[in-house]
């Protein structure tokens, strides 16, 4: 609540100073300039280019690094389960498809049992 009293009251104190902005003297007016920038020679090279190619190539480089740590980092992590699938056991060989295999074919089976008695009763 007192942050609202604040910003209130200086809005009010920025709305009454610009309000008699244009009747104060000339000499609190602001005074139109010019700024020229020195780009100073390109022939030689000082400390502030030293300075600004060092700083560039660092940064630079420590994008680059953290750029390949993220991607190096997801990689890891999905790299063994990236699919989803295991790789088959050393000593198991293909006991999961068999156990696939022999269920698929007890159902297959039991269809063909209860095929064949449907048939049998009509």
């Amino acid at each position: 609540m007192t942050i609202i009293k604040a910003l209130i009251l200086a809005s009010a104190a920025f709305a009454l100073v610009s309000a008699q902005a244009p009747n104060a003297p000339k000499n609190l007016q602001e005074t139109k300039r010019t700024i020229f920038f020195d780009g100073g020679s390109t022939d030689a090279i000082g400390i502030t280019d030293v300075f600004l190619y060092i700083g560039t190539f660092v940064l630079a480089t420590i994008s680059a690094l953290a750029i390949l740590g993220l991607i190096y980092s997801k990689s890891d992590e999905t790299a063994a389960t990236g699919t989803g699938y295991e790789a088959p056991t050393a000593t198991g060989g293909y006991s999961a498809y068999e156990q696939a295999y022999s269920v698929a074919r007890s159902l297959y089976d039991g269809y063909q049992k209860y095929e064949a008695e449907s048939r049998s009763m009509n």
